[in-house]
């Protein structure tokens, strides 16, 4: 089926719903492959300052016209902007602009500025083409006819009027009337005599008349061309008003980016400029940093005059640079210090970009190295983009349940994805063995700062290694660091909850490294209550006599008392390590007790309930115990284990301990906890045991055994339910290789939005998996390759493996169809992963409905809706309140309508179709159940109540809103 894009907002409807003090952004297409890369990059930017639409120039007869369309439609369909396309009449034959109209239905694209152009180059005068348009009047009572309402349609105004009926004035100003005057050019020609322009009122009358004809023939808004006095656009206003144009004049604003740039464009445009202006231009030409701050100064001037006069909104001509824009909105305090600083942090204007390779070596791009990486993962390697955008689409349709994964933000997938990752860095900060590391120990000491903040630490007290790779790397440093080879340790045993590198083994083979370099002894949680058993490890250490004893897990459900373990370890004089993995993001915001009252040394991962990059911390207490433990702790480290620090990685987390340290991310935290708990209840309630009973952080330890199953096979059902989690060894295994549970964690999902209904509705389709798998195995016996063959065949999941589990009512799904996860995270965000619960707003989306937080009330909408998708109230049609709406696949909403006989039944064709299916909306609970019911042998994928889809690549309404 071709892909089908949703309809575009009208800018219009936009400006006279919203208040006045808007922006918009102005772009024209590069001439180059480079210059095409580098202005999306800046669009998807510029995107995050929440501008009300972006704005492409046309090219005259072809020379950019294609580029024109491809990126309006990148700008609508990728990034999720609002987009406006310029169409003119130079060198278009009228079957030539049709196409282009048609083309711009296809992409949903509904927003045109009708002009007539300007002469294609090396040409003095415009002329018609054969069989086109003589003006934007053609051009706009062309769309009207052929087209009707589709098309939002805005035309230019010519404030000074139009640079053809601008004349020189022999008589010099004394020849002018006062209106006149108040419009006209005067400069010095190479003689120093005075040359005035202006156009005449005569032609100014005529030029208001044709201004008027071409809003009466369906033009919606105006968009002035530049001027540099904002009291000519204020009069001209005026003007406008007495001829009866009532539609909003939008003031277009021309940066100031270069002394050279002012001339030419007022040269060009004849534009008048103010007393005094091009003198302190002169005079801040010093530096290309000091033009441009005049420029902004300039800027936000003129531009707060206008907005003080009345101005709706300003549309800014950015001649594709950023700098002035972002000055002068900071000036205006449109946008916040924040955003601002963002764009300093990065790339300079276009002529300075790097390239993954390094910095360009000139100016020109036929001077820049044709290097691979100045393209694109999608052209440098489509094999691997394409295996990129499969995961993503992955990702964004399963219910995420393994308790060590999450999702983390796009700041720090900025990070990850930064020239961060470019410098070697070998050693700590202020010591290095490479040179240019000014900035890396910024980050680092940053990162360091920031780690002990977000756990309360004492900076005197306690030192940090933020290095570590991973958690595993983290670990065996601190060994290496603290144990000769063959001490004695001991962790937790693997099913009882402990991790590998803990020390873990069989009878038959050493199985980590730390048992294989060190001596290590398990302990275990008592067999019946499947708590940690002190009494048992305070027994077996005083015989053992361990040299280090670790308390931390991977898979215990419960709190982990750090205090006796701080008693056995005085005991038997013992370094006590508490590995936080797991629990990091639960400690660090209270809803865990902190081990760092009680041991030596804490390690952690930082992307589990810390959700924040694949990474490791070490932490380290200063005593008298061990004297030099900061030395030990970073050589072992580097040089002994590990090369230079990965810098993209420490920078993500930098980033990430900054949202730890907020309120937010304490709510998240409790949330998190709720969620379990909610869970574990819900499956308790069915009659499934937990390990232990329950939980009291953010995992439980489902025991299959009762059951007879074991967790290889319900991990099995439940992936192919598109439902993610982990078969894990349970307390009593005889081997951690056949696990007889799963376990099952809440950060993820909570980090999507969900809560604990959506938890008890998620503990149903977890109830529904162990039955369906009990089934098999009751049909094909145990063996795990039989129950694996049979599951695609299976009638119970076999129409499930798209990820759709059906409640009781068969009219709610659990996730999407991976078509519509299709979406760039780079273009949308984007976003990396930005959708947060409970997390700062998304920087996709700006201010508008694509905010990041979910509104959505059921939890088809909560998964469905993910990183790329957010949720919207439906709406009213003739009087009717469509509260439920779906996606079907392939089906004739018409004959459904009959068959049903309820003329309830309304077709989203007008939006366009979805990438999952044909998108419909129904007026009743009733009438849903019924669509629900007959379209089961269609594959209904979803049905839901009271909210819809935004495709945040198109920022379009996908379901519910008419």
């Amino acid at each position: 089926m071709a892909q089908t894009f949703a309809d575009d907002q009208k800018i219009d409807e936009l400006v006279a719903k919203i208040p006045a003090g808007w922006f918009s952004f102005e772009y024209f297409p590069p001439k180059t492959p480079e210059g095409v890369e580098n202005l999306r990059k800046r669009i998807v930017k510029m995107k995050a300052l929440g501008p009300l639409f972006t704005d492409f120039t046309w090219g005259a007869g072809g020379s950019t016209s294609e580029l024109t369309l491809k990126l309006t439609s990148a700008a609508k369909n990728e990034f999720g902007c609002v987009a406006n396309m310029h169409l003119t009449c130079t060198n278009q034959s009228s079957e030539m602009t049709e196409n282009a109209l048609k083309d711009c239905k296809k992409l949903g694209v509904r927003n045109i500025v009708a002009l007539r152009g300007d002469p294609p180059r090396g040409q003095e005068k415009w002329t018609a083409t054969e069989g086109g348009f003589s003006s934007a009047l053609d051009l706009v009572k062309f769309i009207k006819k052929n087209f009707g309402d589709y098309f939002s349609i805005s035309v230019a105004g010519y404030p000074e009027g139009h640079p053809d009926n601008i004349d020189t004035i022999e008589g010099g100003v004394a020849a002018l009337t006062e209106s006149e005057k108040r419009r006209a050019r005067v400069v010095k020609d190479a003689s120093g005599k005075e040359v005035v322009t202006v156009c005449r009122d005569a032609n100014f009358h005529k030029e208001m008349v044709y201004l008027k004809e071409k809003v009466d023939a369906g033009a919606r808004f105006v968009i002035t061309q530049m001027f540099l006095d904002a009291q000519v656009f204020l009069e001209f206003v005026k003007e406008c008003r007495k001829y009866d144009i009532n539609v909003p004049i939008v003031p277009g604003i021309m940066c100031l980016n270069g002394l050279g740039g002012l001339k030419r464009m007022t040269e060009l445009c004849k534009t008048r400029v103010p007393e005094g202006l091009m003198e302190r231009a002169e005079k801040a030409n010093t530096s290309d940093e000091a033009f441009k701050e005049f420029g902004i100064q300039e800027g936000v001037a003129m531009c707060k005059a206008l907005l003080d006069g009345g101005a709706p909104g300003l549309h800014f001509y950015t001649l594709n640079l950023e700098k002035v824009v972002v000055g002068i909105l900071k000036g205006l305090g449109k946008i916040s210090d924040a955003q601002a600083a963002a764009f300093q942090a990065v790339e300079a204007d276009a002529k300075f970009m790097v390239s993954a390779q390094g910095i360009t070596t000139g100016t020109k791009a036929a001077s820049r190295p044709a290097l691979p990486g100045n393209r694109p993962l999608s052209e440098a390697d489509p094999v691997m983009h394409d295996l990129v955008q499969q995961e993503k689409a992955r990702q964004t349709r399963c219910i995420e349940l393994i308790a060590s994964e999450n999702f983390t933000s796009r700041a720090v997938m900025e990070c990850l994805g930064s020239a961060l990752t470019n410098k070697y860095s070998e050693g700590q900060p202020g010591n290095r063995y490479y040179g240019g590391n000014e900035v890396i120990d910024k980050v680092e000491n940053l990162c360091k700062d920031r780690a002990l903040k977000a756990f309360s630490l004492d900076e005197k007290a306690w030192g940090v290694n933020v290095q570590p790779y991973s958690g595993s790397p983290a670990n065996f440093a601190v060994y290496t660091a603290l144990l000769p080879p063959h001490s004695r340790v001991m962790g937790l045993d693997l099913p009882s909850g402990g991790h590998l590198t803990h020390g873990y083994y069989t009878a038959r083979k050493k199985i980590s490294a730390t048992s294989i370099y060190f001596e290590s002894l398990p302990y275990r949680v008592h067999p019946e209550t499947g708590l940690i058993d002190f009494d048992e490890l305070r027994k077996t250490a005083l015989v053992f006599r361990p040299a280090m004893i670790l308390c931390g897990a991977s898979a215990y459900p419960r709190v982990i008392d750090f205090a006796k373990f701080r008693e056995i370890a005085d005991e038997v004089g013992a370094i006590l390590m508490a590995d936080i993995a797991h629990i990091s993001g639960l400690v660090a915001t209270g809803e865990h007790p902190s081990p760092f009252e009680h041991c030596d040394v804490v390690t952690t991962t930082t992307h589990k309930s810390l959700r924040g990059p694949r990474a490791g911390m070490i932490f380290f207490k200063y005593t008298e115990k061990i004297p030099d433990i900061k030395e030990r702790i970073d050589m072992a480290v580097f040089p002994a284990l590990q090369g230079g620090p990965h810098n993209h990685q420490i920078g993500g987390l930098a980033a990430q301990l900054l949202e730890v340290d907020t309120p937010m991310f304490k709510d998240y935290a409790k949330q998190v906890k709720a969620n379990a708990k909610a869970l574990a209840d819900t499956l308790m309630g069915k009659g499934h045991k937990l390990a232990s009973d329950g939980t009291d952080n953010h995992l439980l330890l489902w025991d299959l055994r009762p059951h007879g199953l074991t967790g290889s096979k319900v991990e099995k059902i439940c992936e192919a339910a598109s439902i993610t989690l982990n078969r894990n060894a349970v307390h009593g295994d005889a081997s951690a290789l056949s696990p007889g549970g799963v376990r099952v964690g809440t950060p993820a999902m909570t980090t999507r939005g969900c809560t604990e209904q959506d938890f008890k509705k998620i503990g149903e389709f977890l109830d529904r998996c162990c039955q369906i798998a009990l089934k098999i195995q009751a049909e094909k016996g145990k063996k795990l390759k039989d129950f694996e063959a049979a599951i695609p065949s299976n009638s119970d999941v076999g129409n499930r493996m798209s990820g759709v589990i059906m409640d009781d009512k068969a009219i709610r799904c659990a996730m999407q169809e991976a078509g519509f996860a299709r979406v760039e995270v780079e273009s949308a965000v984007t976003a990396g992963f930005e959708k947060r619960n409970l997390s700062r707003q998304g920087a996709i989306g700006g201010q508008s409905a694509s905010a990041g937080i979910f509104s959505a009330r059921s939890l088809a909408d909560r998964i469905s809706s993910t990183n790329f998708f957010t949720a919207s109230p439906m709406g009213v049609r003739d009087g009717v309140d469509y509260m439920y709406a779906g996606v079907i696949r392939s089906v004739n909403v018409e004959l459904l309508r009959r068959q049903l006989q309820d003329g309830a039944i309304v077709s989203m064709t007008s939006l366009g179709s979805s990438p999952g299916g044909e998108v419909f909306y129904v007026s009743s609970e009733e009438l849903a159940a019924k669509v629900a019911s007959r379209l089961q042998a269609i594959k209904l994928v979803y049905i839901t109540r009271g909210q819809c889809l935004v495709d945040k690549r198109q920022s379009r309404i996908l379901a519910g809103r008419v």
